[in-house]
């Protein structure tokens, strides 16, 4: 009995280091955005632990890191929030490296939020932080950032002045890549001043330079710009041959965006020649592209387009057509922003409220500690140290039989619960989205197509004969997951049910397998993640709880 409690300890400490090295700030940051999800958690619980210990540096850290993953989420106000954390932290006057990177990535998801005034200030920040330090490298990305900035709040001339600076000091260190991109963007410094055949001439520039290195996303966007100027000096044989490139270049790499809006573009040559049909066909393409990578501002222009040929046409009723769709669909993006602004912000209590419970519990390890501590250094009191550890081990195997009951109740709920809609529901309830979510949910849970490895969003649009869009918005508006938590909910309680089954039971892979998953280590985390206890340790509950015969 004592050999077994020895061993219990040092495997209890050998999890407290192994959460500590899983803990450490520069391992997490190491993991954004390559295991974005993973990092995310354990910058929460690296933030938590760092409130509880009261430490300036680890409080300034994670909200960092919490800055960073947000940002990467999409979650912007929350990204800005947690920078905003960091710089009030009176570490971070210490930490000039931190401070300038949180100045810096504020402003970039303040530019983001729409909200330049604030931007300017905390790129000045990082800027003035840069100089301090006499950090070269940093003035120039600053000098970028800045140059693109002031370009967009219409202050042509002192952008350019900025890009200028950076080039100056790319070209001394023989920096290709940002040569061509302080060159492309003074292109665009002068496109916004309406100096066409300037801005083309640095965009050719900028061009030589990404197809001297073979850099496939500079050159497709310096092709873009270059179909584009062209389209606007009148050159539509030009504009059509840069922009088809541009096209072929992006399809290769997958760069989704900068083949779409190369697509509208050329849908812009196509109503120059007369070629309405065409036309309305790549404009149609482009707008689909840009809703799904929810680029509005391309999306409304694409719109545009579309309305274009219509009038081009004279066709009255097609014109009419596209413009009730085009309304309709800028009121559903106006209330979807509302929605996502609210989603974040409930995103945010629920977080504050998991670091709470986070610190609790970092309470209630730290007293552990110090017992286990205690204990090893009496050894000689085997016996109180046997009895103690004995009393853990009742507790977890209690917490973990409560653990199990919960999720049977869970399981029961569910298989009698009858959907229903929640009485707080916004005041644009859609009964036909709703009604859709009903035949989707029923016919994932009596025909079991989550047993379907290979099943994905298109596969259910095609059985509803709907789309892809309406039918992830039916079901994250009403399961409250994207499609992909939605159905893995769904296997996950298959494989509860399999493991509460009477009679055999097969084994756990096997269970992974039958119930949809490609990947025995997804069914086990995604398994313990829902349920807070691996498949192995949910079937021992399982039979223990089974009367024996």
């Amino acid at each position: 009995m004592l050999k077994r409690n020895f061993i219990v300890t040092i495997l209890f400490c050998w999890v407290i280091a192994e959460s500590a090295f899983g803990n450490d700030f520069v391992t997490i940051k190491g993991m954004i955005p390559s295991q974005l999800l993973l990092a995310d958690s354990l910058s929460q619980v690296f933030y938590a632990e760092a409130k509880f210990a009261e430490d300036e540096e680890g409080i300034a850290r994670g909200a960092f890191l919490l800055g960073l993953t947000n940002y990467f989420q999409g979650n912007l106000y929350l990204s800005a929030k947690f920078y905003e954390e960091a710089l009030a932290s009176d570490y971070v006057p210490l930490d000039r490296d931190l401070a300038e990177s949180c100045w810096n990535n504020l402003g970039i998801v303040l530019e983001m939020q729409n909200n330049l005034p604030e931007a300017l200030e905390a790129y000045h920040k990082s800027m003035l932080i840069a100089e301090e330090k006499g950090d070269s490298l940093g003035m120039a990305e600053t000098q970028i950032n800045l140059g693109l900035l002031e370009i967009k709040r219409q202050n042509t001339d002192e952008g350019i002045l900025y890009l200028e600076k950076a080039l100056t000091y790319f070209q001394q260190v023989q920096d290709t890549i940002n040569i061509g991109l302080c060159l492309q963007n003074i292109g665009v410094g002068l496109k916004s001043n309406k100096d066409l055949l300037g801005a083309k001439n640095y965009f050719l520039q900028s061009l030589d330079r990404f197809e001297s290195l073979d850099h496939p996303y500079g050159m497709a966007d310096a092709l873009l710009n270059i179909g584009y100027l062209n389209l606007m000096l009148g050159d539509n044989p030009g504009a059509r041959t840069f922009l088809e490139r541009s096209r072929a270049l992006s399809v290769l790499n997958g760069f989704r965006f900068q083949e779409a809006v190369s697509v509208s573009n050329l849908g812009q040559v196509d109503i120059d020649e007369g070629n309405f049909a065409e036309a309305r066909r790549k404009y149609q393409y482009a707008l689909a592209v840009f809703e799904e990578l929810e680029v509005y501002d391309q999306w409304e222009m694409a719109y545009w387009g579309l309305l274009r040929t219509a009038v081009e046409e004279g066709n009255i009723p097609l014109y009419e057509s596209f413009l009730n769709k085009f309304q309709e669909a800028t009121r559903e993006r106006i209330t979807e922003d509302a929605m996502v602004r609210y989603d974040e912000l409930k995103a945010l209590y629920e977080m504050e409220d998991k670091v709470r419970q986070i610190q609790l519990q970092q309470g209630e390890i730290q007293a552990n500690r110090r017992k286990i501590i205690f204990l090893v250094f009496f050894l000689v009191i085997a016996v109180a140290i046997s009895a103690v550890i004995g009393f853990l081990l009742v507790r977890t195997r209690f917490l973990m039989q409560e653990l199990f009951r919960k999720n049977e109740a869970i399981l029961e709920r569910h298989s009698v619960a009858a959907i229903e809609p929640e009485q707080s529901e916004p005041s644009g309830f859609d009964d036909k989205l709703w009604q859709l979510f009903r035949d989707i949910d029923t016919a994932v849970d009596r025909q079991e197509l989550y047993r379907d490895r290979n099943l994905n969003i298109a596969a259910l649009s095609r059985q509803f004969a709907s789309n892809d869009t309406y039918v992830s918005k039916a079901i994250n508006t009403y399961s409250h997951f994207n499609f992909n938590a939605y159905i893995n909910n769904y296997r996950i309680l298959a494989a509860q049910k399999m493991m509460t089954s009477k009679g055999k039971v097969p084994g756990i892979r096997e269970i992974g397998d039958q119930c949809g998953f490609n990947s025995y280590t997804t069914f086990v985390r995604l398994f313990k993640q829902q349920t807070g206890l691996t498949p192995s340790q949910y079937l021992t509950q399982t039979r223990s709880d089974k009367p024996s015969t």
